[in-house]
């Protein structure tokens, strides 16, 4: 678990984009990566669980999971 929070104020758009690189260069050996959002996919238990076996059977290793800020 990494946290990636740039605590300096800033207007929205200027936050969002110092977030997207604190996220980038967390996750730079990921190779999967996964935003998590409101307005996404829903997965029930089985079908995530299901899709952690299929990255397994694939030898993923590496996977992110991106939660956003305040601005998204």
């Amino acid at each position: 678990l990494k946290e990636c929070e740039d605590k300096k104020p800033a207007a929205p758009e200027q936050l969002k984009k110092r977030e997207a690189e604190l996220l980038s260069n967390a996750s730079a050996q990921a190779q999967i990566r996964i935003a998590l959002d409101a307005g996404g996919k829903t997965l029930s238990s089985e079908a995530l669980a299901a899709q952690f076996r299929e990255w397994q059977n694939r030898s993923i290793t590496q996977v992110a999971f991106f939660i956003g800020g305040a601005y998204g």
